[in-house]
């Protein structure tokens, strides 16, 4: 690829530190690899450098991409089984159970502010339709002027936790 010239000048010419990098990663183009590679069959300390930036490079590879640990893969292949296992024998929550839930939580709530009977009396006046996001958002006025917005806001939140729904918890 070089003629005598270009060989001779290759041994003359150091490359600089990019160049090194660019030709230990692998990303010079064919006559800058060409040059590289002529220079350091001539020069030793490019050579060393060179060996050095690969070696650096090796051990950069190792941390960026280790070997797959054989004991996670399992692992989690065994945990998704499982979950898998346990989802399908989980009957899934109902939108009239999670109703029911939260409409006790909301009478909880309730209560500790306004006692039983008063939480009784006001869910009754409510609930003619026995529809929930509709009685809490008719109760939530009364609420907001009785213990503030934020309290009022606060119930509304703890009302509809859907965390909460599946543990069956009021």
């Amino acid at each position: 690829m070089f003629s005598v010239f270009g060989r001779w000048l290759a041994g003359q010419v150091h490359p600089g530190a990019g160049s090194l990098v660019s030709f230990a990663d692998g990303e010079s183009g064919p006559l800058a690899r060409a040059w590289v590679e002529q220079h350091l069959k001539v020069c030793p300390s490019c050579r060393r450098e060179a060996e050095r930036l690969q070696e650096d490079l090796a051990r950069f590879q190792l941390f960026v991409q280790p070997p797959p640990d054989v004991e996670l893969e399992q692992g989690l292949l065994t945990l998704r089984q499982a979950m898998e296992q346990l989802a399908e024998n989980v009957a899934p929550v109902r939108p009239a159970d999670r109703d029911s839930v939260a409409r006790r939580r909301f009478v909880a709530e309730l209560e500790t502010y306004f006692g039983k009977r008063a939480a009784a009396t006001l869910v009754g006046r409510l609930s003619q339709d026995n529809r929930l996001h509709e009685l809490v958002s008719a109760s939530l006025p009364a609420l907001a002027t009785l213990l503030g917005r934020k309290t009022a806001d606060a119930i509304a939140a703890r009302v509809f936790k859907p965390q909460e729904f599946d543990s069956g918890a009021a």
